[in-house]
């Protein structure tokens, strides 16, 4: 895996971090106009207390790497529209794009094995570990990742595959998570989890 890093504005480096920032609001923009595709990512989302506590796991305001000013608004207005929310999906997506120190991507040698999914998960969370314990900020962009295989399953020209491919420059690697990570200007919240009794059979 590799991370490119932004030191400064004329650098390589920097260069890449913007064209994949472009690429990643790109394919968000692909995603909300999939209605099947952006109608099956909102039902991960939980908008009230009721919805945390039925599910305890999914996609929160506390956790989606805002502004304290933007989380605070978001509390307090009432729901928004479908559209709306595409909306503020997209520009929260190209504004933690701008400001990413770095991008990185994890990449399996077969991208439809559910075990290498699996493992690629785990060293996510473990990355995440060792990142909050040197004081850097991760969050998960996966929207490219995401486009990539949706036009698998449509069979359509893979533009974003093909991106991806690119990026990675190894055949025999595939991506299957994209983050971004640096160090954060504000406090993160933690994420709903289940309990250990909720997800352990004896």
């Amino acid at each position: 895996m590799t991370i490119q890093t932004c030191a400064s504005s004329g650098s390589p480096a920097c260069r890449s971090v913007r064209l994949v920032g472009d690429l990643l609001v790109e394919a968000t923009h692909a995603l909300v106009v999939d209605t099947t595709q952006i109608g099956e990512s909102d039902r991960w989302y939980r908008a009230t207390w009721q919805d945390l506590q039925q599910h305890r796991n999914g996609i929160t305001i506390n956790a989606a790497g805002l502004p304290d000013w933007k989380r605070a608004l978001g509390k307090m207005l009432p729901p928004q529209s479908q559209e709306q929310q595409d909306s503020t999906f997209l520009q929260n997506t190209a504004d933690q794009a701008q400001t990413a120190g770095a991008f990185g991507l994890l990449t399996v040698g077969d991208g439809q094995d559910q075990a290498q999914q699996l493992r690629a998960g785990r060293l996510l969370e473990r990355m995440c570990l060792w990142a909050t314990k040197m004081g850097l900020a991760m969050q998960p962009l996966n929207a490219l990742v995401e486009r990539a295989a949706r036009e698998v399953v449509l069979g359509s020209v893979p533009h974003f595959g093909n991106t991806l491919a690119t990026l990675v420059d190894n055949p025999a690697w595939q991506a299957r998570l994209s983050f971004r990570i640096g160090y954060s200007t504000h406090d993160g919240f933690r994420s709903p989890r289940r309990s250990v009794d909720q997800v352990v059979k004896a």
